[in-house]
């Protein structure tokens, strides 16, 4: 099988300095192919799969946070309506004591060490 020949344009100064030298385009491409290669720059097919493969694994990575993210806003939500709930139901009261006090402490302590729990 011969040798298929391409044509491209070049810049004509970067043309007569190639030829200067003494250099064949085709060396020159070989040489840079080679380079490239060995550097990781050319796309490859082994090479297309390993990012794919590490962009699965970040796109799982990030599926499981949005879901603790998810997971700590619903607790979040869940803890400021037992604070407005229990302002309520203090401030109906004319004078809350103070085991009413210590119970919503208690509560709120107890649903924030859940919230730790997903962290």
């Amino acid at each position: 099988m011969g040798k298929k020949e391409v044509f491209t344009r070049i810049d004509e100064e970067l043309y007569k300095n190639i030829k200067k030298k003494g250099y064949k385009f085709s060396e020159l491409i070989k040489l840079g192919y080679e380079y490239k290669e060995k550097q990781g720059d050319i796309l490859t097919e082994e090479g297309i799969k390993r990012v794919l493969d590490e962009l699965r694994e970040v796109n799982n990575e990030f599926r499981e946070t949005l879901k603790i993210v998810k997971i700590l806003k619903t607790k979040i939500v869940e803890i400021e309506e037992f604070a407005k709930n229990s302002r309520s139901k203090i401030s109906s009261k004319f004078f809350p004591s103070k085991y009413d006090m210590i119970n919503v402490l208690n509560e709120l302590e107890k649903k924030l060490q859940e919230l730790k729990e997903y962290l």
